[in-house]
């Protein structure tokens, strides 16, 4: 296979296309460049604040250019713009509309998210990435999914349409919710959910029209990674916890724990810090105990006692 020289490539390419901010070389699959980590996070806080003024390096096995309209690369395709990365089959460039059309194995990598999708479409111009038919994984903060549509606005707004999201690690839905439009800001670290529901193994367990859950290490007020398991004494058990945020000095966790052969128990954990003192006040109730003659319960299920105040460190 023929090689173009960079500066030949560089040249056609930014006469037919585009211009001065660009570049462009067509190599070999062995030509030695090695691609990024692929699961890595990558912030690079020293580059443009305006990515998009950054270079356009492009490789390939073949190039058809046609002037002052599109550039169609071919084969093993690498573009690389600041800290973002699209690899695919198949990329166009189109000249009036300044975009990138990625087709065929796409992989895209920014730095804080990975995915991978059939098609990518980046606006050079707005910083605008849309993915199709995706699973991404986040680099920087746990999470990850599918979707059938995201796009990208600006620099930090994730918007998902008919997707999924998990915390479990790759290979492993033992929960996760879904949803028919999921906003995530990795900045605020956390995710908006609409129409959604929580599936464990698979299985429907409740549907919430709004929610919101953290998606970093933040204190923020929002569901948890929820909980399953099945046993002969209580069946299956459910628990999904709630983290509310009141003040930087006090905070509480409230955790919803279904039981199938018990009922549906709520627990309360309580912390508090003063100059003076620190404490923790932790609370359980179930309503209505199937395996006890429906009597309520409150304390813990196999003894009863009224909350107690103890230290934080106990």
């Amino acid at each position: 296979m023929s090689r173009f020289s960079r500066t030949y490539l560089a040249a056609s390419i930014g006469a037919a296309l585009l211009a001065s901010y660009a570049h462009a070389e067509e190599t070999s699959k062995n030509s030695g460049q090695s691609m990024p980590p692929a699961e890595q996070c990558s912030v690079d806080t020293a580059q443009s604040s305006d990515s998009n003024q950054e270079p356009i390096n492009i490789e390939a096995d073949s190039l058809e250019a046609v002037n002052g309209q599109r550039a169609t690369y071919k084969g093993d395709v690498v573009v690389v713009q600041g800290n973002k990365t699209i690899t695919a089959d198949k990329v166009t460039l189109h000249q009036k509309e300044n975009t990138v059309v990625a087709e065929g194995n796409v992989i895209m990598n920014d730095g804080e998210i990975r995915a991978v999708s059939d098609k990518a479409t980046n606006n050079l111009d707005k910083d605008e990435i849309t993915l199709e038919n995706t699973q991404y994984q986040f680099l920087c903060t746990p999470g990850r999914g599918e979707a059938v549509f995201v796009s990208k606005t600006g620099k930090k707004l994730y918007q998902i349409e008919d997707g999924s999201i998990t915390s479990c690690p790759e290979g492993d839905n033992s929960w996760r919710f879904l949803a028919s439009g999921i906003d995530i800001n990795p900045d605020e670290e956390v995710a908006t959910l609409y129409n959604s529901r929580v599936e464990v193994q698979n299985v429907p367990i409740f549907y919430l029209p709004y929610m919101q859950m953290p998606i970093g290490d933040k204190r923020k007020t929002g569901f948890l990674r929820p909980s399953a398991s099945l046993g002969s004494k209580n069946g299956f058990e459910f628990s999904l916890p709630v983290y509310w945020n009141l003040a930087e000095n006090y905070d509480l966790l409230t955790t919803f724990n279904y039981m199938q052969n018990r009922g549906l128990q709520l627990k309360g954990d309580f912390r508090y810090l003063t100059t003076n003192s620190s404490g923790r006040l932790q609370a359980e109730i179930l309503g209505n105990d199937k395996k006890f003659e429906d009597k309520a319960r409150v304390g813990l299920p196999s003894l009863p006692i009224t909350p107690t105040l103890t230290p934080i460190g106990a």
